[in-house]
């Protein structure tokens, strides 16, 4: 047993006595080793006479052996650093050698080696390492590299691997480089207002690893009219957005934001770098690789909340009995074109188109019947030329207000409707300019009150149902109609009702008077020897307006019996005797005798 650990160990004395074959033998070779580095005294003496040498104790100083692989042991840390190739980049760790005894080397000089184990047909120094000696038994070995990763390192003295070896080293990546970074995904040149855009955006440094910014890198967004970015567009926090981390490890990160008007914008990116250096305290801001792109926000769907529709304008087709349109923009008549104009918008005030189906139109009709426009067709805008523009009265709302666009003539546009013919119902829905407007189009023909319907999803937009009340068109003289007394037989010297009822051409019942009404009494003679004429002393005619769209034509026979045609003149003043009406045919009759009158 040993023990102190020195290690002591006597391999005997050559040749060991001090006479050989009869000579005195005045050397002798002593064989022995210590394990345990430090100073000792070592005695030597005569075994049988137990004296020591001529000056025993000797002084015995036991250095450190040559550096052992074996003995040699790697430290349990673990080794890693950014990667680069400046003084400050890359990862080390320090090696103390030891001799096959355990002894710590105190000196240099051993083969030491750190190269790293590279798969074959790798092109180019992946890794490179340095070993520097110390001179006092260490070793310290650094690694650099410019590639991310765990790479596998053997440290060896001369062929041998020391304890812990073979190892491995690892090497992160240093901060992003503005220039490298990799900007992919839908988001940077489409979205939908209000629903959510994405991008993702992958770090690298300058050498191409893939790379985690730090607290130091700050993204940024802006949408903009217009490819210049000023700082005044992007004061506090730009366009909001969410940054997460799709695989964070290898430096990718999708962004996340939620436009809210459509349009065409330049979608600014970029980072926000802060520095701390002698010549600059702050933040600089660096565009990113391909920044600004051109993104297209779109509206988004149709709702029925936010879109209106602002009364309605009207077209002046209605004439007057000398054929010339009635201008009253605050007055609808029969004949006229009414025209509402809605404005389709998503959620966020944007104008839209909505999906197909969603936009409902019916019309309510006086009698309570509804109508609604046929399927949509293609067809040219040609509605538009004529229009008022004015605003309706009453309890109608503006026309055109909030942004209500003007549809232009020559735009696209498909038109559905129950064809050209009166009291159609017509729907235009025209795209020019990137803006998508529709024009409902009733050609009244029906006088009372209307309702436009207009509806997405169910649901009235805002301004829905437009009201508004037509009046009947100018009394027609085709459309009139004379009804006879309704008595029979007629007798004379009494006075019979002729009614004229007046109606305008859509077959409206005329509400007012004022018309210039005259009849006359033809008689028909009963033969050509009938000499019986009509005299103001033997029939009379009386024209009573009503004041309602009616007029009482009273005529009478004074004493006379005949057969008389009554022709009636709906408007006097309308040249060549247009005014006048199919005459209706009274016949008077003398009564029969009453059985007071004498015998013939």
């Amino acid at each position: 047993m040993d023990p102190s650990g020195i290690g002591f160990a006597f391999g005997g004395i050559y040749p060991g006595t001090l006479h050989a074959k009869g000579k005195y033998v005045e050397t002798h070779k002593v064989s022995y080793s210590i394990g345990k580095v430090g100073t000792y005294l070592l005695h030597v003496r005569l075994r049988q006479q137990a004296v020591p040498l001529p000056g025993s104790p000797f002084t015995l100083k036991v250095s450190p052996n040559a550096a052992h692989a074996v003995s040699t042991t790697l430290p349990n840390v673990k080794i890693h650093g950014l990667v680069g190739v400046d003084p400050n980049a890359g990862c080390g760790v320090t090696i103390q050698s030891v001799d096959v005894m355990g002894n710590q080397c105190v000196a240099g000089g051993a083969p030491l080696s750190g190269d790293a184990d590279v798969p074959k047909g790798t092109i180019g120094p992946v890794i490179s390492v340095t070993v520097k000696d110390n001179g006092d038994g260490t070793y310290y070995f650094h690694w650099k590299s410019k590639v991310c990763g765990e790479f596998p390192v053997s440290i060896k003295i001369g062929p041998d691997h020391i304890s812990g070896s073979p190892t491995t080293v690892s090497f992160m990546s240093i901060a992003p480089l503005h220039t490298k970074t990799v900007l992919s995904g839908d988001g940077l040149v489409k979205g939908v207002a209000g629903q959510p855009s994405k991008f993702r955006i992958k770090f690298f440094d300058e050498f191409d690893n893939r790379a985690t910014p730090g607290p130091e890198h700050v993204i940024g967004i802006a949408l903009l009219q217009g490819k210049e970015l000023k700082p005044k567009d992007v004061q506090g926090a730009g366009q909001e957005y969410e940054m997460t981390p799709v695989d964070d490890q290898k430096g990718e990160y999708e962004i996340t934001y939620t436009p809210d008007t459509d349009g065409t914008y330049s979608l600014h990116v970029w980072t926000d770098i802060t520095k701390n250096t002698l010549l600059f305290v702050g933040k600089e801001r660096y565009p990113l690789p391909r920044s600004p792109f051109q993104c297209i926000v779109v509206a988004g769907k149709a709702s029925a909340a936010m879109s209106f529709v602002d009364g309605w304008m009207k077209e002046s087709r209605a004439v007057d009995k000398q054929g010339k349109i009635i201008e009253r923009p605050d007055l609808i008549v029969a004949g006229d074109a009414v025209i509402c104009r809605p404005v389709i918008c998503d959620a966020l005030g944007n104008k839209t188109v909505p999906e197909p189906n969603a936009l409902q139109i019916f019309l309510s009709l006086p009698d309570g019947t509804m109508q609604r426009p046929d399927a949509f067709v293609a067809e040219k805008e040609k509605h538009e030329k004529g229009a008022t523009g004015k605003p309706s009265g009453g309890e109608a709302r503006k026309a055109g207000g909030r942004g209500g666009q003007e549809g232009g003539n020559g735009g696209e546009g498909r038109v559905g409707g129950r064809g050209g013919g009166e009291g159609s119902l017509k729907v235009l829905e025209v795209s020019k300019g990137g803006f998508t407007t529709y024009d409902i189009r009733h050609d009244v023909s029906r006088s009372g009150k209307h309702k436009v319907h207009i509806q997405l999803d169910g649901r009235e937009i805002k301004g829905s149902p437009v009201l508004f009340e037509v009046q009947p068109a100018f009394p027609d003289v085709k459309a009139a109609k004379l009804f006879a007394p309704i008595e029979s037989p007629l007798y004379p010297n009494k006075a019979y009702t002729i009614l004229l009822k007046t109606y305008d051409r859509f077959g409206n019942a005329i509400p007012n008077g004022g018309l210039a009404v005259a009849a006359r009494l033809q008689i028909i003679k009963a033969s050509a020897h009938d000499l019986t004429t009509l005299v103001p002393n033997n029939h009379s005619v009386e024209v009573i307006d009503n004041e309602d769209g009616t007029y009482a034509v009273s005529v009478s026979l004074i004493n006379l019996a005949a057969t008389v045609k009554a022709i009636v003149n709906m408007d006097k003043n309308l040249p060549a005797n247009g005014g006048e009406l199919p005459a209706i045919q009274l016949s008077f009759e003398l009564p029969p005798p009453t059985s007071s009158s004498p015998p013939k």
